[in-house]
Parts: structure tokens; C-alpha cells; sequence
């Protein structure tokens, strides 16, 4: 927990708002590998793969919305983020 607070005192001393959250529900999306994931890649805070999809956790919930507009899909899988 020591470093988590460091990291948002950091944020907060660099002019970041920071919201810690617990659930990532809504905020992870996935993309079929064949799809292009640059769009989505670039509004992610991580990113993994499997077998046949790319997994991105997003920065905010707009964020979330543009992902979809790209074709992207709301992940109810363990990430593992």
C-alpha cells in the first residue's frame, strides 16, 4: 500500500488528479488481433494479449468510448491487470 500512495502523491504533485480504483469493470476492452489497435493503444494504460484478442485496460471511461467507436468490445474476462 506504501507504494501506491507514493505513486499518487507523485500524480498529485505533477498536477494529476488521480482515482484510484478497485474494479476495472467497464474500463477494460478487447479487440480481435486482425483488428487495427493503434487508436485503442493510445488511449491505454496497459495492454496484454491472448490466443485471439488484445486486452486494454483504459485510461478513463471516454476513453473507453472511443475504444468502442474503433470496434472495440467491453471485457468481462480476468486481464490480470
Amino acid at each position: 500500500m506504501g507504494e501506491r500512495n507514493q505513486a499518487l502523491k507523485i500524480l498529485e504533485r505533477n498536477g494529476f488528479d488521480a482515482y484510484p480504483l478497485e474494479d476495472l469493470k467497464g474500463y477494460v476492452v478487447r479487440l480481435d488481433k486482425s483488428s487495427k489497435y493503434a487508436p485503442v493503444l493510445k488511449n491505454s494504460v496497459a495492454y496484454t494479449e491472448t490466443a485471439k484478442d488484445r486486452i486494454f485496460l483504459m485510461k478513463d471511461l471516454a476513453a473507453v468510448e472511443e475504444a468502442i467507436q474503433f470496434g472495440a468490445e467491453i471485457y468481462d474476462g480476468d486481464a490480470g491487470f
